[in-house]
């Protein structure tokens, strides 16, 4: 009975160990700032900038996609919406929003990374803020 107890917790700690490396890659992931807002606008659209960043020592490709508070997909210009950025660098990023009639809008604007196709792992993440907008007009 030893001996097979031995063995699950000879397995199971090289796998634990693979599961904390990959953890501690993915912690590095694109970052966006800044992560919350208060917009006020005279205007029937309001807008905003963001910087997404690479903490990589190689370059990434991002988009970046704007949704509503129960990430919908809405509306909205976004300046540039896919690129590539260099190794640990940060872009400005502008975004407009309509209001589409509401006084208040709250908005979630996501940076998610595009997984390079010739690499070995494939996955895609996502870092996303949130924003308030009031319509003054």
């Amino acid at each position: 009975m030893e001996k097979i107890m031995h063995r699950r917790m000879t397995i199971s700690l090289p796998l634990a160990g693979i599961a904390a490396l990959l953890t501690l890659s993915l912690a590095r992931a694109q970052s966006l700032e800044p992560m919350r807002g208060d917009i006020k606008s005279f205007a029937e659209k309001f807008a905003l900038q963001v910087y997404p960043g690479n903490p990589y020592n190689h370059p990434i490709k991002l988009d970046l996609r704007v949704y509503d508070q129960d990430f919908k997909p809405i509306e909205a210009t976004v300046f540039p919406s896919s690129f590539v950025i260099g190794a640990q660098e940060k872009r400005r990023v502008l975004v407009i929003v309509p209001f589409s009639g509401k006084a208040d809008r709250k908005v979630k604007v996501c940076v998610e990374s595009i997984p390079d196709p010739n690499s070995i792992t494939r996955i895609r993440t996502q870092i996303c803020g949130s924003f308030v907008a009031h319509n003054l007009h």
